[in-house]
């Protein structure tokens, strides 16, 4: 996934929902994942709400800027709230704080 960061901001975003609520639940999702982000990760409800949109082809200008600014960002907490969920990692703050 890190290799298509620039390329699909919002697909990544969406997909390391999927997967941070694969590893949390247990349950394999696809359309849910994103609205428990929304609840689950509160300092990231603006970037999964624009990577919503861009999915959806509703997006702005100012959701492209925040994707391309904070995917990287997002990436990185993702790997490691994962990381920490399977035990190989720090463990990740559960408020989704950036």
């Amino acid at each position: 996934m890190a290799k298509h960061l620039t390329q699909y901001p919002a697909y990544c975003v969406l997909n390391l929902c999927r997967l941070m609520y694969s590893h949390e639940t247990g349950d394999v999702v696809t359309s849910k994942a994103a609205a428990w982000g929304f609840e689950r990760l509160p300092a990231w409800r603006s970037l999964i709400e624009a990577a919503r949109r861009s999915y959806a082809h509703e997006d702005t200008a100012e959701d492209r800027a925040a994707l391309s600014r904070d995917v990287r960002s997002f990436y990185g907490f993702g790997c490691a709230h994962i990381a920490a969920l399977s035990g190989k990692g720090p463990s990740a703050r559960r408020r989704g704080e950036r």
